[in-house]
This record gives structure tokens, sequence and C-alpha cells, in this order.
């Protein structure tokens, strides 16, 4: 069975799907497996400490846009996200 965790907007509410069949994750299975999410969760939180990404920092939005408040975009245009989609034709 391969399945997928994602984290919702806390770090304290995970949820657990099984990919091959709801691909779309429409199906949360957190309550069902509840050791199958411990055990990827304490693996996600190894794997995080191994890899030196903690402290996890959600704030993109708030970084990406007080980089274009100060201009930074346009010293480095190539890590900014706002910027790319600014240039980016709209679908009409």
């Amino acid at each position: 069975m391969n399945i997928a965790f994602t984290t919702a907007h806390t770090f304290l509410e995970w949820e657990l799907y099984n990919v091959q069949e709801d691909f779309s994750e429409c199906h949360d299975l957190a309550n069902k497996n509840p050791q199958k999410l411990r055990e990827l969760v304490e693996m996600w939180w190894a794997e995080a400490g191994k890899y030196n990404v903690l402290p996890l920092d959600d704030r993109f939005v708030e970084r990406a846009l007080a980089r274009e408040m100060t201009g930074e975009e346009e010293r480095h245009p190539a890590h900014s996200i706002l910027a790319q989609f600014q240039r980016a034709p709209l679908l009409t």
C-alpha cells in the first residue's frame, strides 16, 4: 500500500491517504490507521532533523510579499515566485 501524508494548516493535524486507491486524496485514513500515521509522522520528523530543515517556517507568503515591498525581487528575480507569476501570460 502506497500511503501519502500531508499536514493541514498546523503541524498538529496530519492526514493519511492511500494514493494508489485514492489519488485525489478525498478519503483521509488517519483515524482508521493511527499506527501507520504515527510511524510516518515519526519518520517525517526524523528526516526533517536529519536534513536540517527545522525549525519549519511556513511564512512563504509573508516573506515573498516582504521581498516584493523592499524590491529584493529586482535584485534576485529567479528567487521571486511573485515576479514569475507577474510576468506569466494570462489565460483567456
